[in-house]
């Protein structure tokens, strides 16, 4: 604005030079010129491309930011880095004192190895041993109440033929009542065994084993939560612990942010929004940086409308090669919304604005000549012309601003 204020100044002295200082004179084609004459500078209308652009105001954000938060309290026992040091993912951050969960993991060992121990043994021979002890007591009292039957079945007789006293029967049918019992006793004994006593006891073993195994699970990953690494590769932004304090997992105790690229955070206008696509090249001012301008793309488009930022949020990323972008600075995106190949174009700082009309001015025949114009796309230098030009003409682009039309003009260098 000031360059152009100080143009038009320049101009309005050089008019007034010309009128009240010269005497007359000459163009430089030898045309004679009034001493009321206002020096213009002019340019031909030509046909061109053109690109619209929009301008947006933005912050910048690391491409990821994550805190490190110790899945456990303990004693910190060393920090392995530095504040703005490099990591790379699975780097060493800082360790936990382990000593007491070391000693619980190694108990924990010897009770697995003791579960799996007892269940090897309880499928192994003393199982077998004690089925065929059983086997064999139960073949034992089968014969002895065989025989019982048989001794039984003899007194019987002598008995009906009186050879034998009633007391002798009854006590032979007591001991084969006995015998009886016995053998019933056995054999529960090894059905149980074999159906229950001994899949009981290995399903048992089985469990003990199992909770062995979830207890030095547990105590294993307890060991290695001490030691905590980098999810990430990125720089150490900030280190909130110190060695012998006690670490919780209410706060981060660091943060890791990856800055290879950065996300421009940044709100459109419904207007704009739909003009937009993922992918979209778009150019990135960040003055804090450097001057010259960055190169990035649209990553993400929001679909729902911020009415804290009354707009739509839109993420540019942008690769940060040389480490130059940082988080927070500020940024100006330009991003392309539409584009012409062939057509009219003039510059933007041609146009005078009267009463909501768009008013350009040509030279014809020495004098100033006042075309209404209609627009289509522009951006902040150029702008296209739909109709009230043609290709040719002189469009007067400096002096505009102190003529009418019909004005007698002279046209300068």
């Amino acid at each position: 604005m000031k360059i152009k204020f100080f143009k038009s100044v320049l101009f309005l002295l050089v008019t007034i030079l010309l009128i009240g200082c010269s005497e007359g004179g000459t163009t430089a084609d030898g045309d004679s010129i009034s001493n009321h004459a206002i020096a213009v500078t002019v340019t031909e209308v030509e046909r061109s491309s053109l690109e619209s652009e929009a301008n947006f105001n933005g912050t910048l954000e690391p491409l990821q930011e994550v805190n490190i938060t110790p899945k456990m309290m303990g004693e910190i026992a060393s920090i392995k880095v530095d504040l703005g040091r490099r990591v790379s993912k699975g780097d060493v951050l800082f360790t936990l004192d382990d000593r007491d969960i070391r000693m619980q993991l190694q108990q924990a060992k010897v009770g697995l190895e003791t579960a799996e121990m007892a269940l090897h043994i309880t499928k192994g021979s003393s199982i077998e041993q004690q089925l065929a002890q059983l086997q064999s007591n139960l073949r034992s009292t089968k014969q002895s109440y065989d025989d019982a039957k048989t001794n039984y079945g003899r007194i019987k007789q002598l008995y009906e033929s009186e050879a034998v006293s009633k007391q002798n029967l009854e006590s032979v049918e007591s001991a084969m009542k006995m015998a009886q019992e016995q053998y019933h006793l056995a054999k529960d004994s090894l059905t149980l065994a074999e159906e229950k006593t001994i899949e009981e006891g290995i399903r048992s073993a089985e469990m003990q084993v199992k909770q062995a195994q979830l207890a030095y699970d547990h105590a294993k990953t307890q060991v290695e939560n001490a030691t905590i690494t980098s999810p990430i590769t990125g720089t150490i932004s900030s280190i909130n612990i110190q060695v012998g304090e006690l670490a919780g997992t209410a706060g981060p105790a660091m943060t890791i942010i990856d800055t290879s690229s950065v996300y421009v955070n940044m709100t459109v206008t419904e207007s704009i929004i739909n003009s937009l696509h993922v992918g979209d090249v778009a150019k990135v001012k960040v003055p804090a940086a450097s001057s010259e301008l960055f190169e990035g793309s649209i990553a993400n488009i929001g679909l729902n409308r911020d009415d804290r930022l009354q707009g739509y949020p839109v993420k540019i990323l942008v690769n940060n090669k040389e480490g130059l972008l940082k988080g927070g600075m500020s940024a100006e995106v330009i991003l392309p919304l539409d584009q012409v190949l062939d057509s009219l174009v003039i510059p933007i700082s041609s146009i005078v604005n009267e009463n909501g009309q768009q008013i350009v001015y040509i030279v014809h025949e020495g004098r100033a000549e006042r075309r209404e114009v209609s627009l289509g796309i522009s951006n902040e230098k150029f702008a296209q012309v739909l109709d009230g030009l043609e290709k040719g003409e002189k469009l007067i682009v400096q002096g505009q601003n102190f003529i009418h039309h019909g004005s007698e003009v002279m046209v300068t260098d």
